[in-house]
């Protein structure tokens, strides 16, 4: 059946866009069948994925609270985790004499209610009353010097102890 009713078209029905010639006039199909078979269509390329360098890295937005180095300080690395994680106060001379080492830097989470990070960001609370409770990574330090130029903008505390040397480390 489909042959007869298309043969006074000459529709080529084997042949694909390279069976069509263009005329000087316009294009439009050829008018004789041509029985050329057109190469397998290729499959679609997939983009891979770039591996970011080091410009496209991705920055931390993590906050930092930096705490005073001395051990006689109330709060240092030794005992920031308990006193701001956990909620309880221990000497760093108790955590020494029970064999903590202090670490370069300490990572304290913190729960905080989602409705609660919002309004103090200006956003409205949500209407469905449901309260989310989100948790939040803080980066404690007690050497401003490894900061970056670009890291102050995410110092969100600095607890000092009081002597004024500690603001010749570049706090100001």
């Amino acid at each position: 059946r489909g042959e007869k009713e298309t043969e006074e078209f000459k529709i080529d029905t084997l042949g694909g866009f390279a069976s069509m010639k263009k005329s000087s006039s316009a294009a439009t199909p050829s008018r004789t069948p041509q029985h050329t078979k057109t190469p397998p269509r290729q499959a679609a390329r997939v983009p891979v994925p770039v591996k970011p360098n080091k410009a496209q890295k991705r920055e931390s937005k993590t906050p930092i609270i930096i705490v005073p180095a001395s051990l006689s300080s109330l709060i240092n690395l030794f005992n920031v985790r308990d006193f701001l994680q956990d909620n309880r106060y221990i000497t760093a001379q108790e955590k020494q004499a029970q064999g903590y080492r202090k670490q370069p830097e300490v990572t304290i989470s913190r729960k905080r209610d989602l409705v609660e990070i919002n309004l103090l960001r200006g956003h409205a609370a949500p209407a469905t009353g449901e309260n989310q409770v989100v948790t939040i990574p803080y980066r404690i330090i007690d050497c401003p010097q490894r900061l970056e130029h670009k890291d102050w903008e995410r110092v969100v505390a600095v607890l000092l102890s009081g002597p004024s040397w500690q603001f010749k480390a570049g706090l100001v």
